[in-house]
């Protein structure tokens, strides 16, 4: 398994959604009451 962490700048994001569509692991969701992406917590 493969251990390497990322972030989100929120500073950069246009909340284009793209990462949430291409995350291998479908760990990202977008949450419409913050207007960002975010981690979902497992």
């Amino acid at each position: 398994m493969n251990n390497k962490k990322f972030t989100i700048d929120k500073r950069k994001c246009i909340k284009c959604k793209k990462c949430i569509e291409v995350c291998p692991v479908a760990s990202l969701s977008f949450s419409p009451e913050k207007n960002e992406v975010e981690f979902i917590k497992n």
